[in-house]
């Protein structure tokens, strides 16, 4: 499998780390590489798609955790956002693509799922139209609609993924077998391999 998929995307998004005042969102505006990550996981070559836009890529120590510990709050809608990843993910060989748009695509679903998703069509929308947190071009419009599809029919909800979470870093997914044969420890060492070794991509405003 080559893990060197996916390409870089403009995104817009709303940046709560770095508001424009106290309290208040600021939109965000970056070029961010929208496909797979590269890692080592308990000294096994996988590959992760990140649940975050714009945040820092790198080793470190990255915690097993749940998707909805990460979405709590209110209106966090987050079983809504759980079977919508799953959906995806069982529809899609589990985000395993050997072309760049497909991977990128996903990427983005991803992206709008955690961002934006309520259950409706209209949420799902990459252009960003009304009051959507996360838009990007750039993005293969017919691939990104058959993923919106997969999303919405929801046909198998059921886990295929892992969550990890490591502070100062961009929380990642890994789409496969949520009680994988691979023993797997609560907290893990995750080395980071191939593109995204290039360079940390930090969190930036460029408006």
């Amino acid at each position: 499998m080559d893990y060197d998929t996916g390409y870089d995307v403009r995104a817009a998004y709303y940046d709560v780390e770095a508001p424009a005042v106290p309290m208040v969102p600021r939109r965000t505006f970056s070029t961010v590489f929208a496909g797979p990550r590269a890692f080592e996981l308990a000294g096994h070559a996988v590959q992760t798609y990140s649940l975050e836009v714009g945040g820092n890529t790198g080793s470190g120590a990255f915690e097993q955790v749940s998707l909805e510990s990460l979405l709590a709050g209110p209106g966090s809608l987050a079983a809504v956002k759980a079977d919508g990843l799953a959906a995806l993910g069982n529809a899609t060989n589990l985000g395993l693509f050997e072309d760049r748009a497909s991977a990128a695509a996903f990427q983005a679903m991803i992206w709008e799922i955690v961002l934006d998703y309520d259950g409706t069509e209209e949420s799902l929308d990459i252009e960003g139209t009304g009051s959507a947190n996360f838009m990007a071009s750039g993005i293969d419009a017919a691939i990104f609609e058959q993923m919106k599809q997969h999303v919405l029919a929801g046909v198998d909800t059921s886990r295929c993924f892992t969550v990890y979470k490591a502070d100062g870093l961009e929380n990642q997914i890994l789409f496969d077998n949520p009680n994988p044969s691979v023993p797997l420890p609560g907290v893990s060492i995750l080395g980071i391999a191939g593109l995204a070794t290039v360079g940390a991509r930090r969190r930036r405003a460029l408006v």
